[in-house]
Formats: C-alpha cells, sequence, structure tokens
C-alpha cells in the first residue's frame, strides 16, 4: 500500500518511543498478571497506522491512542474486576470505553465489538528518573477468553476480507451473541442452576455430593485438592467396583483406623478410604469382576505405602483386587 512520506515519517519518528514503551509494560504486566491469565501486545504496523489516520478522525496521528495496545484475557467475566484493579494500581487510567460499565451505545440487537478498553500511561515514579514514555498515551483491552477467541477467528472476517460481505459480517455477530449468551450463562451459572427447568439431579451427582461433603467433615481443607470432584469420582468408583453402596461411607470412615477421628496426613482419601473398604470387608472384598470400562477384572489403585499399612493377613484374604505402580 502506497504511504505518503509525511505520514510515514511521523510513523518512523514514533514507532522507537513505543517500542521502549511496549518492552515496559509488557515486563510490568507479565509479572503482575495471573497465572492464568494470557497477555499479548503489538505496535501497529504502518499499514493500519496510515489506514487510521485516512479515516480524518485523528488531527494528532502522532499521539493515537492505539498506536501500542495490549490485551489482558481473563477466565471470565467475573475476573474483569480484578485486572481493572490491577491495572488502576499499576498505571494512569486516562478514560475507558465503554466509559461507564454499566452503559453501552449498542441497541439490544446490536453484537458489534464493545469489549473494554483502558486508555493508560506509566506515571513517573518517585524518586525515579522520568522515562520519556512517561505519560504516552497506550490503549489496554481486558476481556475474556471467550471475546479473545471470537476477535482472533473472525478478525480477517471482519478486517482484513477483500471483499464487503454482508453474510460473513453477519455470521461473525451471529458467533459473537452465542458467545455473549454462553459468557452470561458462565456468569449467573448458580443462580441459573436453581431454575424450575434444571432444578433436578440424577444418582451420580446426589452421590458425589454426598462423598465431597464427607471428606469435608474428616480432612482439614489444607490437605484437599482443589479439584473435590474428582476425588469423589474416583472414590465413588472404588464402591462400584467392591458392589458397596455409598451410603456405607461414612461408617467405613468413622470405623477405619486410618480415617476416624484423625486421618493420616500421607494418605490422599482414596487411599485412606480404599483401606478402610478393606477393613470394613476383613479382605473379602466383593468384587463386580469384569469393570465396565476396561473389560479388565477390577482391581483398586494402592501405592506401596499404603500396602505396608496392612498386616499379613489382611494382604492374604485381598489377594490380587488391587495394584501398584513403581
Amino acid at each position: 500500500m502506497k504511504v505518503v512520506g509525511s505520514v510515514r515519517k511521523i510513523y518512523d519518528d514514533r514507532r522507537p518511543l513505543y517500542q521502549k514503551l511496549k518492552k515496559a509494560v509488557d515486563q510490568k504486566i507479565t509479572n503482575l498478571k495471573e497465572d492464568r491469565w494470557h497477555y499479548e501486545s503489538r505496535i501497529k504496523e504502518l499499514e493500519s497506522f496510515n489506514l487510521k489516520i485516512e479515516t480524518g478522525r485523528y488531527v494528532e496521528p502522532s499521539t493515537l491512542e492505539d498506536f501500542f495496545a495490549a490485551s489482558i484475557v481473563v477466565e471470565n467475566l467475573s475476573s474483569l474486576q480484578r485486572a481493572v484493579n490491577l491495572i488502576e494500581r499499576e498505571f494512569e487510567v486516562v478514560y475507558r470505553r465503554p466509559r461507564e460499565p454499566q452503559s453501552t451505545h449498542k441497541n439490544p440487537f446490536d453484537f458489534s465489538f464493545d469489549d473494554l478498553r483502558l486508555y493508560v500511561n506509566i506515571p513517573e515514579a518517585e524518586g525515579l528518573r522520568p522515562k520519556d514514555y512517561n505519560g504516552v498515551l497506550f490503549e489496554l483491552q481486558i476481556k475474556t477468553y471467550l471475546q479473545h477467541a471470537w476477535s482472533i477467528a473472525t478478525h480477517d472476517l471482519i478486517y482484513k476480507s477483500n471483499e464487503a460481505s454482508w453474510s460473513a459480517s453477519r455470521i461473525a455477530h451471529q458467533v459473537k451473541a452465542m458467545l455473549e449468551h454462553s459468557e452470561l450463562s458462565i456468569l449467573e451459572a448458580k443462580s441459573l442452576s436453581e431454575s424450575s427447568l434444571l432444578a433436578m439431579e440424577n444418582y451420580e451427582y446426589r452421590d458425589l455430593t454426598s462423598i465431597v461433603n464427607l471428606i469435608g467433615e474428616y480432612w482439614p481443607e489444607e490437605q484437599l485438592p482443589e479439584d473435590k470432584i474428582r476425588v469423589a469420582r474416583n472414590i465413588r468408583e472404588v464402591f462400584q467396583k467392591s458392589k458397596t453402596n455409598i451410603s456405607k461411607l461414612k461408617k467405613i470412615c468413622s470405623d477405619s483406623t486410618f480415617i476416624g477421628d484423625s486421618p493420616h496426613k500421607n494418605l490422599s482419601p482414596l487411599i485412606a478410604v480404599t483401606l478402610g473398604l478393606i477393613e470394613h470387608y476383613n479382605g473379602n472384598i466383593p468384587m463386580v469382576g469384569n469393570w465396565k470400562r476396561s473389560g479388565k477384572p477390577a482391581q483398586f489403585y494402592l501405592p506401596n505405602e499404603a500396602i505396608d499399612l496392612l498386616s499379613d493377613e489382611l494382604l492374604e484374604k485381598v489377594g490380587d483386587v488391587f495394584f501398584t505402580v513403581s
């Protein structure tokens, strides 16, 4: 694309400053963001810079607000404010778009791009030598992974096409509408789950809820993993393999020498419950035979550390219903 010399000069003169700014911002945000967040940034290319100037909306193109732009991508809408708080602590926020969180220019039937953009700068630090990029405005988008995925997947459809396609743009914004609905469902999942339409459960989830509640009674929070549902599924599978109703779990836990009033700290809930099950049946566990998922004989997993806790008598009775790993 042909770019006139005066515009090229403005771009070339300003680019080194924005490169310094990019390096400083990249380092600052990368060090501060949460591990699950994604961060990326870019300096506008000359062609894009020229096209923006040709819109006629920018009297001072040398201070274009998105000459340098960055994005923070967070898990979902509930995380947006944490990211905003972080930026407000570390940068000076000059203004934002949309200007008010509860206000929009869009009609109810309009699903055009309107993600949160903060226009910020790095203020001078007290006691430190000023940097030439202090006070230089740049754009910082804060969006969710679904919003980010949409912008990547549809970018060429909307911005890079060689033809003005109403249908392609329509499809892109239909997808945006569906993703916005998904964001709403994720954000309000708790309240939506209480809807009369969804107020139901099945036997598997009743079991899982019972197991999660029970292990919470016996094990301190710090001894439990974040994914308690996975623990519950594993325990439920052990009970299925042993033809044992989950209603017996509480008695097995309370009677077990491995759990009781004070569970062994070096045993996970699954291993402790499995040992308690062996105690409960005095080693004679009524196994189901072939396990439905593998088609192989049903077995329990026990590490060597757990096997060492069983008496020789129990080990002999249990036989080959468990396996270990080395």
